[in-house]
């Protein structure tokens, strides 16, 4: 990622998450006090990133790791200049909650 982005994360437990780009695994994973708990698998073809899929670890449900990871993807993927072709159900499901995203967004062929 351009920078990672970190949050207080929700519900018991507490505990800060953060979000990275990890481009060797092509993963944004979400770390919860350095543990990963959930990631967002990607597909980089030029300008385009795919986000094909979505999962948080069943232990860590119910914290808002999902949504940070949707967040956090594509304002990375808004950041590069990029655009998102979205595949994942979870991420479609986001995005109509937050349609702020919409002008990056490119829809699958």
């Amino acid at each position: 990622m351009t920078n990672e982005q970190t949050e207080p994360a929700g519900s018991e437990g507490g505990g800060t998450i953060t979000v990275r780009r990890n481009a060797s695994t092509n993963r944004f994973e979400a770390l919860l006090d350095g543990t990963v708990v959930g990631f967002i698998d990607y597909h980089q073809h030029g300008d385009r990133v795919t986000l094909i899929h979505t999962e948080t670890d069943p232990y860590f449900e119910g914290r808002g790791i999902g949504s940070t990871l949707a967040r956090a993807a594509l304002e990375d993927v808004q950041a590069r200049g990029e655009k998102a072709v979205i595949v994942c159900p979870f991420i479609t499901a986001y995005l109509k909650r937050h349609p702020d995203y919409d002008d990056i967004v490119v829809r699958a062929e």
